[in-house]
């Protein structure tokens, strides 16, 4: 099994609670990042549909896999080995499988609502 082990650099004895420091700047800097992309997805609706492209494909994907992982973990009677970030997110095959749909579900749902609207070209330019 593998173990937490705390990461030291090299040189930095002086700053006092390094920890600190990295724990606020993965959670603040994710954080602007995504507050920036959503207000920009807001002024440009073409910047936005193209995001919930992205987000559908990759919701899709996980989605798919995490059903699947789920089924099969359920029809071979597997437990459920945990995820070593998150251990405590999903402890049962059934969790799991509603997890894998939910996701597949907000997938299709985000790529149905990416392609809806829009401005269209004009009828002189539409092929027949």
């Amino acid at each position: 099994m593998l173990e937490a082990v705390p990461i030291f650099i090299a040189g930095l004895e002086g700053i006092p609670d390094m920890d600190v420091w990295v724990s606020w700047a993965t959670a603040i800097l994710p954080t602007v990042a995504a507050a920036w992309l959503v207000l920009w997805a807001l002024v440009n609706p073409r910047i936005g549909r193209v995001f919930a492209k992205i987000f559908a494909v990759v919701a899709v994907g996980g989605g798919i896999g995490i059903l699947t992982w789920g089924i099969c973990a359920a029809a071979f009677g597997e437990p459920i080995r945990s995820l070593a970030a998150f251990p405590t997110l999903v402890t049962t095959s059934s969790e799991v499988v509603g997890f894998g749909a939910g996701l597949l579900v907000s997938g299709v749902t985000a790529l149905v609502l990416s392609l809806v609207g829009g401005k269209g070209r004009p009828a002189k330019d539409r092929p027949l």
